[in-house]
């Protein structure tokens, strides 16, 4: 493929072997790569890593949505070493701060910072490496580790990224920056000129370095459908008010009790046609070349997008999204 880099992810609400049929037809549809992200109280990165790597040659295997709270630089790092093993120069892992709130679920109560972010790469880069490591932040410790087993190439280390300060670590530090499931196109057109901007004054390459966003996306034979399931897709649920720039939004919780209480139809009837459309592609398989289009014009080195709606239409989507 030439231009823009297309990609498929999960965001662990589909169960894992619902989504290896789409994986293997987008191998063979030619797209760039599968990435997995993980959030707490849904599935792992880790795991659907392995299991694309195996049935895949060629595909970039990316993990998104790592971070202190759930993984210690030194596991993580033995992790990747285990998983580029099995997919050689094609693992890339992108990294942030991680959700406060969901980090509650499991005991993290202590906010985690900037620095703190820009500690873990460094340490995690150091250790794929196989340089040994002592370093430690608000979230994390190590004395002296080092891997036995260095990992050649070196794995890319993307920073997630939300507000000026990632996004300027990101520009400063990182292999390339992931912006975030759900946000408008409003805030992609500006944010993207800012790290390009932040790019220029560090010093550094454009050319190597990767700006990749996540785009929450459903293909239906019917765009009223397509559009009630990505009003109800998770990226638009749980939400930062900083990444709908232009975008009016139903309150979340009353989403999240309608759903609950009403079912589908009634929560996605409480989101507008066109909020719905500057949040994520909701597309039919004749419009979802111009809905692609939207976003590439956006100047943007890749896009990923994560399949919503029915997993048994996704083999269908990724071939779309090749051709």
């Amino acid at each position: 493929m030439t231009g823009i880099r297309r990609c498929i992810a999960y965001g662990g609400e589909i169960p894992l072997v619902d989504t290896l049929a789409t994986v293997e037809t987008a191998e063979r549809a030619g797209l760039d790569g599968v990435w997995s992200a993980e959030h707490v109280g849904l599935q792992d990165a880790m795991v659907p890593s392995v299991a694309y790597a195996l049935r895949t040659k060629r595909m970039e295997i990316g993990l998104v949505g790592l971070n202190a709270d759930t993984r210690s630089p030194g596991v993580l790092a033995m992790e990747l070493a285990t998983l580029a093993a099995l997919a050689p120069g094609r693992v890339r892992v992108q990294v942030g701060t991680g959700s406060l709130q969901r980090a509650r679920w499991i005991g993290v109560t202590g906010a985690r910072t900037v620095r703190g972010v820009e500690v873990f790469v460094a340490a995690l880069r150091d250790l794929l490496a196989g340089r040994e490591v002592t370093a430690s932040s608000e979230a994390f410790t190590l004395d002296g580790l080092r891997l036995a087993t260095p990992v050649p190439p070196p794995i890319p280390i993307d920073v997630m990224a939300i507000r000026p300060r990632m996004l300027d670590l990101a520009a400063r530090v990182g292999d390339g920056v992931s912006l975030s499931a759900g946000a408008s196109r409003e805030y992609l057109r500006t944010t993207i000129r800012t790290v390009r901007e932040s790019l220029v004054q560090h010093g550094r390459s454009a050319e190597d370095f990767r700006i990749s966003a996540v785009v929450p996306t459903v293909v239906a034979d019917d765009l009223a459908t397509a559009r009630r399931q990505l009003a109800i897709s998770g990226p638009l649920r749980f939400r930062f008010p900083e990444l709908q720039v232009g975008v009016d939004l139903p309150d979340a919780t009353l989403v999240n009790e309608t759903l609950e209480r009403d079912g589908t139809d009634a929560a996605a009837d409480l989101f507008e046609d066109r909020t719905t459309d500057q949040l994520g592609i909701a597309a039919t398989p004749d419009t979802l070349a111009v809905r692609l289009k939207e976003y590439e014009e956006l100047g943007l080195d890749e896009i990923v997008v994560m399949l919503s709606g029915d997993p048994a239409a996704h083999p269908r989507t990724a071939e779309l999204l090749a051709h």
